[in-house]
């Protein structure tokens, strides 16, 4: 979170550490997570973490 940029592959920052960097609520980060998982931005692996994708998302 230095930079605050990610490149595709890299695994974000837990929910917790999101929510302490950015001042806002756990669950203000995990909607913003999911919306960002459903518009292929970000990719959820169970058990792994989230991480930016390879690939922009495509458009609707």
């Amino acid at each position: 979170m230095d930079a605050g940029i990610l490149k595709p592959g890299d695994k974000l920052p837990t929910t917790k550490q999101l929510a302490e960097h950015y001042d806002a609520s756990g669950v203000t980060v995990r909607k913003a997570i999911e919306v960002l998982i459903e518009s292929g931005v970000l990719e959820g692996r169970q058990d792994i973490g989230v991480f930016v994708t390879d690939s922009p998302p495509s458009s609707r």
